[in-house]
């Protein structure tokens, strides 16, 4: 049986592999990873998993629908990443103090 050390780490780990695919610009990838890290993991030193999840649906979204299928695709993304964000925010309310002023 793992440690609950372990399971710490590996939320740590995979927000890391997400900076590293967010580096080389691997949008879908790193939203992947990035939706491993469960909800409650979400906060201190990994709170801006959210940001980054929201940041990668956001790019990953089409820049406009031309079907039904991209305008669902599209609402979807959108609708996740404003939760992200709405979490974000309301986990961290100095991020949005910080946003303003240009951080």
């Amino acid at each position: 049986m793992r440690s609950t050390r372990s399971f710490e780490r590996l939320s740590r780990c995979r927000y890391g592999l997400a900076l590293c695919l967010t580096a080389a610009e691997e949008w879908e990838k790193a939203a992947d990873v990035l939706e491993k890290i469960p909800a409650p993991d979400r906060n201190g030193e990994l709170a801006v998993a959210a940001y980054l999840l929201a940041d990668c649906h956001i790019r990953t979204a089409p820049a406009k629908a031309d079907d039904a299928l991209q305008d669902n695709m599209l609402r979807e993304k959108m609708t996740n990443a404003a939760a992200l964000l709405d979490a974000f925010v309301g986990g961290n309310p100095k991020a949005a103090e910080d946003a303003r002023r240009g951080w």
